[in-house]
């Protein structure tokens, strides 16, 4: 795995962990969010394919946002 699609993984992770909370708290996204959001997630798509596109967003779907950055920071802060 590439560094690369480990750091696209990553974002998946982060927009899902965020798309959870939005959901929870009843906050949709703003148009002009939604646009970007939308963008960036099939360009995301487009990188990783769906199949694991759609892994790494499930696996976000379970976590916090919180535990969504604390496992990005840490792997970033690991040598």
């Amino acid at each position: 795995v590439s560094a690369g699609e480990l750091k696209a993984r990553d974002a998946i992770r982060l927009y899902a962990a965020a798309a959870s909370v939005r959901e929870e708290l009843k906050t949709p996204q703003l148009p002009q969010d939604r646009k970007l959001f939308d963008r960036y997630m099939k360009l995301l798509r487009r990188l990783l394919g769906s199949k694991a596109f759609q892994a790494a967003w499930d696996a976000g779907q379970e976590l916090t946002l919180g535990q969504a950055v604390d496992s990005v920071l840490g792997r970033e802060r690991s040598p």
